[in-house]
């Protein structure tokens, strides 16, 4: 398997992780993206694996969900 479907796979399986996370406490898309400091549609490309968020962002949000 070449290095970018291994990117693509890892990108789908977190976004997969937060928006169960997201589910679990009841936070709504708009929520978490204000919460670290992003527009919605980022947050929910996210969610979709169409992007990775960053570090300091993924950390924020493990607070903000408080995981």
């Amino acid at each position: 398997m070449d290095i970018k479907s291994q990117v693509t796979i890892r990108s789908k399986k977190l976004g997969l992780l937060i928006r169960d996370a997201r589910l679990t406490t009841r936070r709504s898309v708009p929520e978490c993206a204000k919460a670290i400091g992003i527009k919605p549609g980022i947050f929910r490309a996210y969610e979709e694996g169409r992007r990775a968020p960053s570090l300091p962002e993924l950390e924020a949000l493990v607070f903000f969900l408080d995981l």
